[in-house]
């Protein structure tokens, strides 16, 4: 009985934070709770499968996950039912919304509103779930030390309204452009939803991420920004005409030593263009399905490595190989990111030779932008700071940008079809 399972989970983790509240402190309501997970969960295994889409792979596992997400929230501060209720609704939509694709989603949606309906009378609107409030890591009082993403279940989130988050990713951006470059980013819902995204995998333990989806839609720029903020030592291969796999072992090694040596949280993070030769998605795969890769050592090169690991081993309390506790390490402190284009005639292929894309890696569908937001983008490009739109502020006016959305739709038949690049391309060609 999943049912049976669940509640007391929940039990353990709400009842704990909330011992005397009117409404969870009800075994009843928890078990109600409980209910509803599974029944979302037996609709979403039932309507999407892996006929639809390789990657829709729902097992209970991923009721254990969104159980074990409470851990991440404070729940103390609630005198009603709507912050757990929020936060119940928020994890579901990162654990299986996020993982859908574009398409899919408004089913899924409504699915949701439809259990939230007929078990608790409220909807997704009253929970604000349509990019009002976000739970990130900058929302937290508490913790936020790097030692937090490597142990326990990661460093606490704590809600934070739209306008609030965005205030939190200038501040990044501003902090970046210092230290690196300007990123020169337009901040829009999806910029906000990619950045929560990337931060609420990112400081979990051993969390990794495989985004999926089209050229522009802002995934590396999240990726960077958000490894930026927590301060991740990030590893990226730097591709030259030379470079083939004794490089990759380099970099593989670079990492891997700075992540289970020296306990640095690490990034590898990895595109489409980086994958020159086939053989590097085969190491990745074993990197995340064991946290080391085999043969990537010699039998000489492991005796050196290893040897400062003996005392903090025994520290620790470790009583297996020290090659395993060197594993452990790097599963602990190492993320790996891999931004992949989707619409790649090899790319499920490729997921499905490599398991450990799917089982060990979270995956984010990523493959355009609302169409609120393809008309805001041009707006924010064309006429920054007009607070409202007319021909004094920008000649041709909303006739100008939906004239965009039109021409941009207009190529969608194309053989590669069109990204959020080619349209950022045609405003910029625009403007100049």
């Amino acid at each position: 009985q999943l049912e049976v399972v669940y509640s007391a989970y929940l039990s353990a983790i709400i009842q704990d934070q909330m011992p005397m509240h009117a409404v969870w402190a009800s075994a009843r309501n928890v078990l109600l709770l409980a209910t509803s997970m599974i029944s979302l969960y037996g609709k979403l295994k039932a309507r999407f499968t892996v006929d639809h889409h390789a990657h829709y792979i729902f097992t209970p596992r991923d009721l254990t996950a969104w159980a074990l997400s409470f851990l991440r929230h404070d729940l103390s501060g609630d005198d009603g039912k709507e912050l757990v209720l929020q936060i119940w609704a928020y994890e579901a939509c990162r654990l299986f919304r996020d993982r859908l694709v574009s398409d899919h989603r408004q089913e899924y949606d409504s699915m949701l509103n439809s259990i939230l309906q007929s078990d608790w009378h409220t909807e997704s609107g009253r929970l604000q779930l349509n990019g009002e409030v976000f739970f990130v890591s900058w929302g937290s009082t508490g913790t936020t030390a790097a030692s937090a993403m490597s142990g326990g279940h990661g460093v606490q989130l704590g809600r934070l309204e739209a306008a609030d988050l965005e205030d939190v990713v200038k501040k990044g951006l501003l902090n970046y452009a210092r230290e690196y470059r300007d990123l020169k980013v337009l901040i829009f819902k999806e910029v906000l939803e990619h950045v929560s995204r990337v931060d609420r995998i990112l400081t979990a333990p051993g969390g990794s991420l495989l985004l999926a989806g089209r050229s522009g839609v802002g995934r590396h720029t999240a990726v960077e920004l958000v490894a930026h903020m927590h301060r991740f030592t990030v590893v990226s291969p730097k591709i030259s005409r030379n470079y083939r796999l004794k490089q990759f072992h380099a970099d593989l090694k670079t990492v891997m030593q700075a992540s289970g040596i020296e306990g640095e949280n690490c990034l590898l993070l990895m595109d489409d263009h980086h994958f020159v030769d086939p053989s590097f998605i085969q190491l990745i795969n074993s990197l995340l399905s064991a946290g080391e890769v085999p043969g990537l050592y010699t039998q000489e090169e492991l005796d050196l490595l290893l040897g400062p690991l003996r005392e903090k081993a025994a520290d620790d309390g470790w009583r297996g190989p020290l090659l395993s506790y060197f594993a452990q390490r790097i599963r602990a402190h190492l993320r790996v990111a891999l931004i992949l284009d989707s619409s790649s005639p090899d790319f499920i292929a490729v997921c499905e030779a490599n398991p450990a894309l799917y089982t060990r890696c979270s995956y984010q569908a990523m493959e355009r932008w609302s169409e609120d937001s393809m008309l805001k983008v041009p707006q924010m490009l064309l006429a920054p700071g007009a607070k409202e739109l007319t021909n004094a502020t920008l000649p041709g006016g909303k006739d100008l940008l939906a004239g965009f959305k039109v021409i941009h739709d207009s190529c969608s038949t194309m053989k590669n079809g069109t990204t959020p690049r080619h349209y950022m391309a045609l405003l910029s060609t625009y403007r100049e």
